[in-house]
């Protein structure tokens, strides 16, 4: 029986960070399943599901760990595969409006009144073409629930302002 855990790194923007990250977790025959790497202001973060065995998960712990000589945190926490929803769409989401401080807080919102979960979340502050004026882009990845009507999804967001540009699609 294999272990899945969410692990959470978090630390300074050093060089290689994914290639030791990914090595460390391939070393220890983990399967990633899922991640995500950034680096924002002079730090890294990243998110990856995996699986491990029972054989290799305390080797892989300890190596993980071992990073915060260089200081680097790492968070583990056990997922039970039965808890994850099965009966999910994948929506993508793109949006621009005028900049609002409480644009992303009103869309999230909205998504969460209508049982839809954020996977993925990009936002952006653009200049508008030919003004220069400043412009919000979101871009998401959803999890809807099977059977959500996406106009209705649309109509709550469009009510937010007059002047927003909105494309939700099957991801």
């Amino acid at each position: 029986m294999t272990n899945n855990l969410l692990l959470t790194v978090t630390g300074p923007d050093l060089p290689g960070m994914e290639d030791v990250l990914a090595r460390t977790v391939s070393q220890h025959k983990a399967r990633s399943l899922s991640s995500h790497m950034a680096h924002m202001g002079g730090r890294f973060a990243s998110i990856m599901f995996i699986s491990v065995s029972p054989e290799e998960l305390k080797g892989l712990t300890s190596d993980l760990t071992s990073m915060k000589n260089n200081g680097v945190k790492v968070q583990f926490d056990r997922m039970d595969p039965a808890a994850l929803p099965d009966h999910e769409s994948h929506l993508l989401m793109n949006l621009i409006a005028d900049e609002a401080p409480e644009l992303v807080t009103d869309v999230s919102r909205l998504l969460g009144e209508q049982h839809i979960r954020i996977s993925e979340i990009h936002t952006d502050t653009i200049p508008a073409p030919y003004t220069g004026e400043h412009l919000q882009s979101i871009q998401a990845h959803l999890y809807a629930p099977d059977g959500t009507d996406v106009d209705t999804v649309r109509e709550r967001i469009e009510s937010l302002s007059p002047e927003l540009i909105l494309d939700i699609s099957p991801g």
